[in-house]
């Protein structure tokens, strides 16, 4: 059975990124039942900030050792930093991590 684990708000109140969600994040990893599973970062709500990827590849990528990658979604960063091929690969990552494979 496939699970898919969405959570939001990686802020701290004073706004900056902290590890105060390690234990909730230590419960998503643990979930998947995977040693290195793979996570993936949308930032919509910061037009993917770059200060908030950097934070999930820290947390997720470092800390949690997920295999990790990030999904931009706004079109300025698309056609700045990133090809067409890029963007779809980025999708099918996404999905790769929903559908469980038989």
């Amino acid at each position: 059975m496939s699970k898919i684990v969405a959570i939001g708000g990686y802020t701290s109140k004073n706004g900056n990124t902290s590890m105060e969600s390690l234990p909730i994040d230590r419960e998503i990893v643990r979930l998947t039942g995977k040693k290195h599973p793979r996570a993936l970062f949308m930032g919509t709500a910061t037009e993917d900030h770059p200060k908030y990827r950097a934070w999930f590849e820290e947390m997720y990528g470092k800390k949690l050792q997920c295999a990790t990658d990030t999904l931009n979604l706004y079109k300025k960063n698309i056609r700045k930093n990133r090809s067409l091929t890029k963007f779809f690969q980025q999708i099918l990552f996404m999905w790769a991590v929903v559908i469980p494979s038989r």
